[in-house]
């Protein structure tokens, strides 16, 4: 296994931008899926956020199981110690929100008496229960957790250094 001390391995890189691309494009599926009227177009946006969850979880899964068993970059050069503790902060807080957001939707689903299977949700079987309660709770702090981040990552990538070729992405590399 190769390790290199100033970015992500490979897998890491495929892994967060697969996730990245799953949980942005399931935000606008869930805020445009409720405020639909009742029909066909709302029943396949809720199956589709269904399934695209199943697909997050499973890659989240693999995740968190590959980051534990492989090397961490070195922290990022020139960040405070202070800067550090809330860039740890962060990512801990997005995945704390994602892990409960994805639990929460599925924890919706059987509590409404339904199988959690892509194609067979209807949306108003779907009931006000306690998990769906969590669920737009944690979906909202998950979007001010990833605005977070993306404003923190263009601030180190704009003032400091270099931050996203270490997730992969060179094109905006900075030569020090």
């Amino acid at each position: 296994m190769t390790y290199s001390t100033t970015q992500y391995n490979r897998v890491s890189q495929a892994i967060h931008w697969v996730s990245a691309l799953l949980i942005i494009g399931m935000i606008p599926l869930g805020l445009v899926m409720h405020e639909l009227p009742d029909g066909t177009q709302k029943q396949v946006m809720y199956n589709v956020h269904v399934a695209v969850g199943m697909i997050v979880i499973v890659v989240t899964a693999f995740r968190l199981v590959w980051l534990a068993f492989h090397h961490w970059p070195e922290p990022l050069p020139k960040l405070s110690s202070l800067r550090l503790k809330f860039l740890t902060a962060t990512h801990v807080f997005l995945y704390i929100a994602l892990v409960l957001a994805l639990l929460s939707g599925i924890m919706t689903v059987l509590a409404s008496g339904l199988t959690p299977v892509p194609g067979v949700i209807r949306p108003e079987d779907i009931q006000d229960v306690l998990p769906r309660t969590i669920h737009d709770l944690m979906t909202k702090a998950l979007i001010l957790a990833l605005v977070v981040h993306v404003v923190g990552v263009a601030d180190y990538q704009i003032r400091k250094g270099d931050t996203l070729s270490r997730m992969g992405i060179s094109v905006f590399r900075k030569n020090s």
